[in-house]
């Protein structure tokens, strides 16, 4: 939605519900992702060592992080360390609800973290261990293996399409190439008219 339907809404809030509405500023939607591989491994004490394994890596398309990719076999968890079934079960359903929080937000500017794979390696509780322990630990290895794995900021960029007189093109072009950032992909005639078809970060528009 951009900030012309919001002014659109703001004013039929005021004429059909008679509700004064004020707008604030615009708020961008940035995101975060990462760069390339990396893993990570946090430890805990609780009845004995607790560790976390994580990977994360770049993952172009797949959107917001909402669930994790299993490397580890909970079968073999809970043979290595004589633990219930159901205890590793409801340990690794932590864990991932720990490393989904974790990653709403992120290392730089705690924006969400979209565009990223994130994989459990390894997970070693030597014995039966508080699950909040666990999960402590799993959102402290998230954020430090995103951050090792190049964490970078993510800002949304605009089509535009800009109709301007011949003799004002130069100082558009000047302005869309310079303070906003813009890409000039292709300038048009249109009767006495120029369109310039460019791509600009949203954050310079404002």
């Amino acid at each position: 939605m951009g900030e012309l339907h919001l002014d659109i809404i703001a004013e039929r809030i005021r004429t059909q519900f008679r509700v004064d509405a004020s707008l604030g500023p615009l708020q961008i939607a940035y995101r975060e992702t990462v760069n390339t591989s990396a893993s990570y491994t946090a430890v805990a004490r609780s009845r004995g060592a607790i560790s976390v394994t994580i990977q994360a890596s770049p993952a172009p398309g797949t959107g917001l992080v909402e669930g994790i990719e299993m490397g580890v076999d909970a079968r073999s968890l809970h043979t290595a360390g004589q633990l219930t079934s159901q205890y590793v079960d409801d340990t690794v359903r932590a864990v991932e609800e720990a490393v989904v929080l974790a990653c709403s937000r992120g290392p730089l500017l705690s924006y969400p973290v979209m565009d990223t794979s994130i994989t459990l390696m390894e997970l070693n509780i030597p014995r039966i261990a508080p699950i909040s322990v666990v999960t402590a630990c799993a959102v402290e290895c998230t954020a430090k293996v995103l951050s090792a794995a190049g964490a970078r900021l993510m800002e949304p960029v605009m089509d535009l399409e800009v109709i301007v007189p011949e003799e004002q093109l130069g100082a558009v072009l000047s302005d869309l190439s310079g303070h906003r950032r813009g890409i000039i992909r292709e300038i048009q005639s249109r009767q006495d008219s120029r369109v310039v078809l460019a791509s600009s970060p949203l954050q310079t528009l404002k």
